[in-house]
C-alpha cells in the first residue's frame, strides 16, 4: 500500500533519518514526516497530529524510544510503533513488543523496513475499524431503551449492565456486578430458573414471561429475550428485558339498552364553499398532488396540474381558455412559485394566486411571500379551509 505517508521519526542523528526517508521513498511511499529527539517534542508532536506509523530508535542521549512508546501507549492504542535501531538485542526487542511495539528493524538490514510498514497500516487499520466497531456496541447497548445485561452461564453473575437496567431495577451497576441473575428473580421462582438454564440450547431463545424483583421489593412482568455468544473464551448469555407488558388498561361505556344505529358515512359539512373555475396545480410533492387535485375535483373546479415550475408554466400557455387561479408551492425545484406566478401573469394579468407552503414563517419571508396583500396558506391544511380560502381569493373584487 505504497502513497502519502505521515511519518513521525524518532531519531537524533539525521543522517540515519534520511537513510530511512531514502529507503520509505524507495519503495514507494511518499513520507510527510517529522523527526524529533526529546520527549517534550515527542508530546508535542503526538498531541498536534495524527500519525500512520512511528518509527523510533531505541537508544538517544536523553530519550528512548521504550519512553516514546509508553508515552504513546498512554493515549493510543492503535498507532504502530516501529523499532529501527543498530543496538537492540533480541531479548530486548521481545520486550519492547510486550510493550507495545509492533516490529523492530535493524538499521543495517533496512530492506525489512517497508514490508513491516505495509504489514503494520493494514493492522492498524483493522485494529481501529475493531475498536470502533467495539465501541459502537457500547454506545448500543449503553443507550438502549431497555434494559440488557450480560451474564456468566456457569456463575450466573452479572458480567455487564445498561444504563435503563440501573434505571428500571433500583441497583447500581456496581450492585448489579456483585450479584447473580437469582438476586433479581422471586425465591419461588430460582427453581424454574435453574431448570431451564439447564435445559436451554445454545443460540437465540424465543421470548418468555418471567417475573423480576426490583431492589425495593417490587415484582414486575417481564418479557426475556436472550440470545447465547462467547465473551471472551467464557459461556456468557445477553439478555433484553422488557416489562409493564434480564399494563392493563379498561375502558368502561355506559350501557345503552336501544339497539345500535348502523354506522353512516358522514356527510360532507353544510356550507362548504364550492366552484367552477379552472385551477392551474403546482405542486412537487408527488404523494400531495393527486390529493389536492382530487380535492379541488370534488369541490367543483377544473384542475390542470404540474411537478414543478417549467411544467405549470407550459400547461398555463397551452390551456386555450381563461385560468382563473394558480394554487403554488413557494419552494419547488427549479423556479419558485413567486417567481412562476410572476411569468403566468405577465401573459395573463386576470390570474388571481395562492402559495401555499409546509416551510417556517422565515423561509417564506426569504421567498418574498409574507407582504401585504399576497394570498398564503399554511400545510398542513383541512379540505374546509382549502375551500373557504379558494372562495375567498376568487372573490375579491
Amino acid at each position: 500500500m505504497p502513497g502519502p505517508l505521515r511519518l513521525l521519526i524518532v531519531e537524533d542523528s539525521e543522517d540515519d533519518a534520511l537513510l530511512i526517508l531514502h529507503d520509505l521513498k524507495r519503495g514507494g511511499f511518499e513520507p510527510d514526516f517529522t523527526r524529533v529527539d526529546s520527549a517534550a517534542a515527542f508530546r508535542a508532536a503526538v498531541h498536534r497530529g495524527t500519525w500512520d506509523i512511528i518509527v523510533s530508535d531505541f537508544n538517544m542521549p536523553q530519550f528512548t524510544g521504550t519512553d516514546a512508546l509508553k508515552l504513546l501507549r498512554a493515549t493510543d492504542q492503535d498507532t504502530p510503533f516501529i523499532f529501527v535501531s543498530g543496538t537492540i538485542g533480541e531479548d530486548v526487542a521481545v520486550e519492547a513488543m510486550r510493550a507495545g511495539a509492533q516490529d523492530y528493524v535493524v538499521k543495517g538490514n533496512l530492506k525489512r523496513l517497508v514490508p513491516a510498514i505495509e504489514r503494520e497500516l493494514a493492522d492498524a487499520a483493522v485494529r481501529r475499524e475493531r475498536r470502533a466497531s467495539e465501541e459502537r456496541y457500547r454506545l448500543l447497548f449503553a443507550r438502549h431503551p431497555h434494559p440488557l445485561w450480560l451474564f456468566d452461564r456457569e456463575t450466573l453473575r452479572f458480567l455487564d449492565v445498561n444504563e435503563a437496567a440501573v434505571r428500571n431495577y433500583g441497583y447500581s451497576r456496581e450492585e448489579f456486578l456483585g450479584m447473580t441473575i437469582e438476586a433479581i428473580r422471586p425465591s419461588d421462582d430460582v427453581s424454574a430458573l435453574r431448570d431451564r438454564l439447564q435445559a436451554g440450547q445454545p443460540g437465540l431463545h424465543a421470548p418468555t414471561l418471567w417475573r423480576h424483583r426490583k431492589k425495593d421489593g417490587t415484582v414486575i412482568d417481564v418479557e426475556i429475550t436472550s440470545h447465547d455468544v462467547d465473551l471472551h473464551g467464557r459461556p456468557t448469555r445477553l439478555v433484553s428485558a422488557i416489562d409493564d407488558l434480564g399494563t392493563t388498561f379498561k375502558v368502561y361505556l355506559p350501557r345503552v339498552e336501544a339497539p345500535a344505529e348502523a354506522v353512516r358515512e358522514p356527510a360532507a359539512p353544510t356550507g362548504t364553499p364550492i366552484g367552477t373555475e379552472t385551477v392551474l396545480l403546482a405542486e412537487d410533492d408527488a404523494m400531495l398532488r393527486p390529493l389536492a387535485r382530487a380535492l379541488l375535483t370534488k369541490l367543483g373546479y377544473r384542475v390542470l396540474e404540474a411537478s414543478d415550475s417549467a411544467a405549470a408554466l407550459a400547461a398555463a400557455r397551452a390551456h386555450p381558455g381563461e385560468i382563473h387561479l394558480l394554487i403554488s408551492d413557494v419552494v419547488m425545484p427549479g423556479e419558485s412559485g413567486v417567481q412562476l406566478a410572476r411569468q403566468i401573469m405577465a401573459e395573463r394579468p386576470r390570474l388571481r394566486v395562492l402559495y401555499v407552503s409546509g416551510y417556517t414563517d422565515e423561509a417564506i419571508v426569504r421567498h418574498g411571500v409574507l407582504e401585504p396583500g399576497v394570498n398564503f396558506l399554511q400545510k398542513p391544511f383541512t379540505p374546509a379551509a382549502l375551500a373557504r380560502k379558494l372562495r375567498e381569493v376568487l372573490d375579491m373584487t
